[in-house]
């Protein structure tokens, strides 16, 4: 139960850190990918094209 909470808080940071930009001026490629999967995570990411082809 520990490690799902953990995981969970972890994920949630990664999130927000990806939402506000914190840390983009230190790790540049970092920070675009966490903006991706927070974009994602909201509902507002594009699908890929190969996780289409995948349920097609």
């Amino acid at each position: 139960m520990v490690v799902i909470i953990a995981a969970a808080l972890g994920v949630a940071a990664l999130v927000v850190m990806g939402i506000e930009g914190r840390f983009s001026s230190r790790a540049p490629e970092v920070q675009g990918r966490l903006a991706r999967a927070a974009q994602h995570l909201n509902g507002e990411g594009q699908v890929p094209a190969r996780f289409e082809k995948l349920f097609q």
